[in-house]
Order: C-alpha cells, then structure tokens, then sequence
C-alpha cells in the first residue's frame, strides 16, 4: 500500500491532480477469522472488493491493510 500510495502521489504531482483514497474497517474482524477460519475471512474480504469494483475503476489499485495487534 505504502508503495502504490507514493507512486500515485508522485504522479499526481506534475499534473496538479489530487489524490482519493478509501479505507473501509470491520469491526470485530478477528473474532470473525478466530470463529469461522481465514478462509472465511478471505471470502469477505473478496466479495467487498467485488462490490467495490462496480462503483471504483478497474484501474485504481487496491490494498488490504493490517496491523498487528
């Protein structure tokens, strides 16, 4: 993510554009993954990408980010 996000802030850059970017948080995700397995959670994170898909562009890149806790 960090790496996509420096090369479109450095493209944007000489064209004085602006740059959009969405985050979306699950609550309570990890006892989701800790009671129906990764797999499970994998799925979810699939169809939310497919349902971002119909109202993003195909273009635009996107990233799931974690932190440890």
């Amino acid at each position: 993510m960090k790496e996509s996000l420096e090369g479109e802030r450095q493209n944007a850059g000489p064209l004085n554009c602006t740059i959009g970017m969405i985050m979306i948080d699950l609550d309570y995700f990890k006892p989701f993954n800790d009671s129906y397995g990764h797999e499970a959670g994998e799925f979810v994170w699939i169809e939310l990408a497919g349902f971002r898909g119909k109202f993003i562009r195909n273009s635009k890149i996107g990233c799931r980010y974690g932190v440890k806790s």
